[in-house]
């Protein structure tokens, strides 16, 4: 992999109002690994804005500071504005040529899933980069990851599937789930369930009035007969006694 030039020049530690250096266009940084002690440098904020989106963490950048003979490195740490989102601070992580090193690598998703076009489904990312170890010579910028093979709701894609050089050796836990389709969930409509339960409710409660009302109703029924029993009788009837009365005399 070929390596992207940034230049960098040496700070005084410690570093006084950094905050005015940031706003006249330099980044506080740091160099270890493979030294006896940490180099301080400035960077240039344009500079560093130039190259940031194609070095990221997989990418080797050969660091000249003040001028000397540049030093390879990663970008291993970054610190941004909590309200800009500028970076504030990185670290650089110096390497050697000959010793194999540990980064972690962007998978980038290629192709067409089927079961997305064809299925309606929707398409699950459950990684993004993967961690790797290799020589620097033979760090890669990113790996592809096919998605034309998603063709149904039953095809996961894992770690393993992965196309990797043989100089490369993925660390990262082969039988994890990269990628999938999954089915788009049909939301229920409550409605027809609600009126089912309202109409069941009308019903049980229409039954229960039934079954309430009969005792009910032959209560009332019997407090009639025994009313219009114990009614006074009409006049006529009264008068029809006396003169029954009168004939047995």
């Amino acid at each position: 992999m070929k390596a992207i030039k940034l230049n960098a020049s040496v700070r005084q530690v410690p570093t006084a109002e950094k905050n005015q250096t940031r706003k006249q266009g330099r980044v506080p940084a740091e160099v270890y690994g493979q030294t006896e002690e940490n180099i301080h440098l400035f960077v240039e904020k344009k500079d560093l804005d130039k190259i940031y989106r194609k070095a990221e963490e997989s990418n080797l950048i050969d660091l000249e500071v003040d001028g000397a003979d540049p030093i390879t490195v990663l970008i291993k740490d970054i610190q941004r504005d909590p309200v800009t989102d500028e970076i504030i601070h990185l670290d650089f992580y110096k390497i050697k040529m000959g010793q194999e090193l540990q980064t972690v690598v962007p998978l980038v998703f290629v192709g067409e899933s089927k079961a997305v076009k064809e299925l309606n489904g929707i398409f699950v990312k459950s990684l993004e980069e993967i961690e790797i170890s290799c020589l620097p010579k033979d760090l890669i910028s990113s790996i592809e990851v096919d998605i034309n093979v998603l063709e149904s709701f039953d095809v996961v894609i894992k770690v393993s599937d992965l196309k990797v050089p043989e100089t490369i050796k993925i660390l990262t836990d082969l039988e994890k789930n990269i990628a999938t389709v999954v089915p788009v969930k049909v939301k229920e409509e409550p409605v027809e369930t609600e009126i089912a339960e309202g109409e069941e409710g009308e019903e049980a409660k229409e039954e229960g009035e039934e079954t309430s009302a009969g005792p009910g109703d032959a209560k009332e029924g019997e407090g009639k007969k025994e009313s219009s029993s114990t009614e006074v009788p009409s006049s006529d009837k009264f008068s029809e006694g006396k003169s029954d009365d009168k004939k047995e005399k």
